[in-house]
């Protein structure tokens, strides 16, 4: 039999928006802890950081910017933190403001539904071991699941027949071995930074499949010294005046990096450019590598010896289009893919069909063929597709997913209209990537916690009060961001396919203003931008 609980909110996901918002609401005494519950499928707080167990992982940005403004960390052990040094700061995080008390792990999240009629919402969840079903029902629902946490592997034909190992980077086998193994790699993201280096001298043969190259950013990753970690712990707003002075010269810097054509990202070109070629000498490996785009258009790699790793004896750089995996290994065939959908439709041409004589880098009639032992996927996440972790069943019994489709419409990327009391953290168009995620989470944290204190306020009689945004604020307000967002590098008009933008050309992921003007838009509740769902309008209490 499901049990019943109730709650006034309740946060979907463990990770860094889940996290955040909890914190909040507490600390700010906005609910008490048994008003609050927050429901995750994993076993451990921390979302992608808990997850990402790959060799080398680690995050990109800055230490001192990449954690919550409340609760600082001075003793990171190098200038760009480990996924396991993240993992620990925010289980650390969590145990800080006892959010354990009031939290849920391995629940699958089947739906959440609204009632008009009893005005909240029921969600279902089901045990990831026990399979025992749970019906909550509450006033909030908060939806921040992240995005790094649906993993994409491409459609290729003859993939479920390997009968090697195989595995994506976000699903990383602890009991992994790769030595003395012929592991095939496919793609070039981020991940790819981090993973190579750290298996290259561990295996027999390691082929690198690439479909197209971003610029490569040289940086090192810098230790810190005890010396400069007493110091930010013990000086008093040497941290603080740190992040701060950081974060607005990485802030500016990053934010003309994105616009091609200025003389950051000219000279940020001219730079990688630079560095590319003098690392890499020869002309058949520089055609392969060298980015067709603008930097930006895809995440740009942070990395000082990665060209060298793909320059190492035992290391194959192909960029032949993967048509076929059979039981031994990959077939591929010339041609540079330029994107997903190209690949996919050449699988499915030859899905009925078998290359003839497989062999260790043999040419077959159908392309050429890699005997492989292991084949890592790093081929990224699904990131568009908003709104649908989980069903949500708004009023009319309409799924987000179907209200939305490929272009998400939101007022600030944190409430859609006909899904009242639906709050989102890291929604559509809110990351800035010229600022650190965690302080737009802040941002709109604060927000988010005056919208639950007035529901709670207004809530009386045994009636919720439910709001949701007006269709002409939102559609006022999504339609103003895409001209901006066309200007970015990330516009599919300076470079490939990427996975900020939806099949229909948006850009669904990026704010394209500064994060100082998204946080002086988000500083009070506009009251004329919402309604009940009565149709009533929303005076100020």
């Amino acid at each position: 039999m499901a049990r019943e609980r109730n709650r006034v909110c309740i946060i979907v996901g463990a990770g860094l928006s889940g996290l955040v918002q909890a914190a909040e609401i507490l600390r700010k005494d906005i609910l008490q802890p048994e008003e609050l519950e927050i429901l995750d499928r994993s076993k451990d707080y921390g979302g992608v950081w808990n997850a990402a167990t790959y060799p080398g992982a680690g995050c990109d940005v800055f230490s001192v910017l990449y954690q919550v403004s409340w609760f600082r960390k001075a003793d990171w052990s190098s200038f760009f933190p480990s996924g396991g040094e993240l993992a620990d700061y925010f289980r650390q995080f969590a145990e800080k403001f006892k959010l354990r008390s009031c939290t849920t792990f391995d629940a699958n999240v089947i739906e959440a539904v609204w009632s008009d009629e009893k005005m909240v919402w029921t969600v279902i969840t089901e045990d990831a071991v026990s399979r025992q079903r749970t019906t909550w029902t509450t006033k909030v629902l908060i939806y921040a699941p992240g995005t790094y946490n649906r993993s994409v592997t491409p459609d290729i034909s003859g993939i479920s027949s390997f009968k090697g190992e195989m595995w994506h980077t976000y699903n990383w086998p602890a009991d992994a071995d790769l030595s003395g193994k012929v592991v095939a790699y496919i793609g070039t993201g981020p991940s790819a930074v981090q993973i190579l280096p750290s298996i290259q001298p561990a295996v027999k043969s390691l082929k690198v499949y690439v479909r197209s190259m971003t610029y490569c950013l040289p940086m090192s990753n810098a230790t810190n010294t005890p010396a400069i970690q007493f110091l930010k712990k013990w000086v008093p707003g040497l941290l603080s005046v740190y992040a701060f002075v950081l974060g607005c010269i990485f802030g500016l810097w990053t934010y003309y990096l994105f616009r091609p054509g200025s003389w950051v990202a000219r000279s940020a070109e001219w730079y990688c450019t630079k560095f590319f070629e003098q690392e890499v000498r020869d002309p058949i490996l520089r055609d392969k590598l060298r980015p067709k785009g603008r930097i930006g258009d895809k995440r740009p790699l942070v990395s000082r010896n990665f060209y060298q790793i793909l320059q190492k004896p035992n290391v194959d750089v192909i960029t032949d289009s993967i048509t076929l995996v059979d039981e031994k290994g990959i077939v591929s065939t010339p041609g540079h893919v330029a994107a997903n959908d190209n690949l996919n439709r050449q699988a499915k041409e030859n899905s009925s069909q078998n290359p003839l004589d497989v062999s260790l880098n043999i040419l077959t009639p159908k392309g050429i063929h890699n005997d492989v032992d292991v084949i890592i996927w790093g081929t990224g996440f699904r990131m568009q597709g908003w709104g649908t972790a989980f069903k949500i069943v708004g009023r009319h019994g309409k799924a987000l997913g179907e209200h939305w489709g490929e272009a998400p419409r939101t007022l600030y990327g944190m409430a859609t209209s006909e899904f009242p009391n639906l709050l989102f953290v890291s929604g559509p168009n809110t990351v800035a990537p010229w600022a650190s995620i965690i302080s737009g989470i802040e941002i709109q944290a604060l927000y988010n916690n005056r919208i639950i204190r007035e529901i709670k306020k207004r809530s009386v009689n045994g009636r919720t009060f439910a709001i949701m945004p007006r269709v002409a604020a939102e559609t006022q307000y999504t339609e103003a961001l895409q001209p901006e967002l066309e200007k970015l590098a990330t516009s599919l008009k300076f470079g490939p396919r990427n996975y900020y933008v939806s099949e229909e050309g948006r850009n669904t992921f990026f704010f394209p203003f500064t994060q100082m003007y998204y946080r002086w838009l988000l500083r009070s509740i506009n009251w004329d931008n919402y309604i009940t769902v009565d149709g009533q309008e929303v005076y100020r209490s």
